[in-house]
């Protein structure tokens, strides 16, 4: 073993992967980073990791309007359930607040049919829009 041996690895996403961050990506949402972490607490999942995708408006109508979502996307067989956590962006003097206590944190979770992830981009659009302008 040569501990100055390093053999990097590619990891490409599903085409469901890809079908549900491009959904994103239409909303005006750039996407920032990605990383593995321990879930948190309050997202209800069967799994005790996973994979945080990290996006930040750039434009449309949630520029200005919202610091960040992130999400877990979860592929089963014939489902997929993306955990969300939307934060609303906040400009008062409780922002630091409300910001270290996670009071701008809004989690929860839907499910898709691959199928529809696949064949309808434009419908999952539409349901993270919906879930973010609720949030606001």
């Amino acid at each position: 073993m040569d501990p100055r041996d390093k053999d990097y690895i590619t990891i490409e996403p599903t085409k469901v992967h890809e079908q549900i961050l491009d959904a994103l990506r239409v909303l005006g949402l750039k996407f920032r980073q990605m990383e593995t972490q321990k879930l948190p607490f309050n997202l209800k999942s069967e799994k005790v990791f996973g994979q945080q995708y990290e996006f930040v408006p750039t434009f449309g109508k949630y520029f200005k309007r919202l610091e960040e979502i992130e999400v877990y996307i979860f592929q089963g067989d014939i489902e997929t359930t993306v955990l969300f956590d939307v934060d609303k962006l906040r400009r008062n003097p409780l922002s630091s607040v409300v910001d270290k206590l996670n009071l701008d944190k809004n989690r929860g979770s839907v499910t898709f049919k691959n199928e529809q992830i696949l064949n309808d981009r434009r419908s999952v659009s539409d349901e993270f829009e919906k879930i973010i302008d609720r949030v606001l």
